[in-house]
């Protein structure tokens, strides 16, 4: 029964918002895939690999994993990135490729201003299995779909002193033509400050808002690191999770952190919880 409920869950998920965009615990490393204005914003080199397997024990639940490296040019005061996202979900597969460029309007050391486009595309796919299969010729039923779309993003960043906030639309044109999915517009809005020494002890809170303006989610989160080394954090996702993540910071430059997410929404009974694991590379 359980399995019944959990994979009618994920076909509605499939059918009535899969145009809602990835969720990471680790919003802090993925600023890049939703505002390109943090492209090249504070570090001369930047990569992170990260994947997701959220709500274990769930059938056909999603799994995603996301690339991203970015590079700032001091010449022209900007910044240069990529990103590549791959998500399944139940019969859903999206492959999608996004370019970044921002430019920095840096007014001293501890203040700056930054404005960021990015353009890319998605590849969808959609292939559907029913049984029986006679009900594969259902029209209230996704079918089997390919299709090749371009997706634009806007953003804005501001830094100053141990304040950093931005904003940015995403998908801005749904360019695909499906009967099954549609790209959603989606508004982020992400803040966070510094309390503390680096080389001490440091407290980050940080929050991100987001929403297709049908759905509103935030992300609302504590780090706390030793000597910027060591890591924890608790995160609280409204009406989803509470999150713990851990992570360890080698030669200031690779770090390695975890998220565990309990899963607190009406999928508790069935799902164990979500698992998330980065690998990152910075370079001041």
């Amino acid at each position: 029964m359980k399995n019944i409920l959990s994979l009618g869950f994920l076909l509605f998920v499939g059918q009535t918002l899969s145009q809602q965009e990835s969720i990471f615990t680790q919003f802090w490393n993925t600023k890049q895939q939703f505002n390109p204005a943090f492209t090249g914003l504070e570090l001369r080199h930047e990569a992170h690999a990260i994947g997701r397997w959220q709500w274990n024990g769930v059938n056909a639940a999603p799994d995603n994993q996301l690339l991203t490296y970015a590079a700032k040019i001091n010449k022209w005061n900007s910044g240069v990135g990529l990103t590549y996202l791959h998500e399944k979900i139940g019969f859903i597969e999206l492959n999608q490729v996004k370019a970044n460029y921002s430019y920095n309007l840096i007014f001293n050391e501890n203040h700056s201003l930054s404005f960021g486009v990015s353009g890319g595309f998605n590849l969808l796919k959609i292939e559907a299995y029913w049984i029986p299969p006679t009900t594969s010729n259902d029209p209230m039923l996704p079918q089997n779909e390919t299709s090749f779309g371009f997706t634009p993003d806007l953003g804005i960043a501001y830094k100053f002193k141990r304040l950093k906030t931005g904003f940015s639309v995403t998908q801005l044109v749904d360019s695909r033509s499906t009967s099954n999915y549609t790209e959603a517009r989606h508004y982020y809005l992400f803040a966070n400050y510094s309390f503390g020494n680096e080389e001490k002890f440091q407290i980050l809170p940080q929050v991100l808002l987001r929403t297709d303006l049908v759905k509103l989610s935030a992300d609302i989160n504590a780090l706390m690191s030793y000597q910027n080394k060591y890591w924890l954090g608790l995160t609280w996702r409204t009406s989803d999770a509470i999150c713990f993540t851990a992570g360890y910071t080698l030669l200031k430059k690779f770090n390695l952190s975890y998220s565990y997410d309990l899963t607190i929404n009406k999928l508790s009974s069935i799902s164990t919880g979500s698992h998330e694991i980065h690998l990152g590379f910075t370079l001041r």
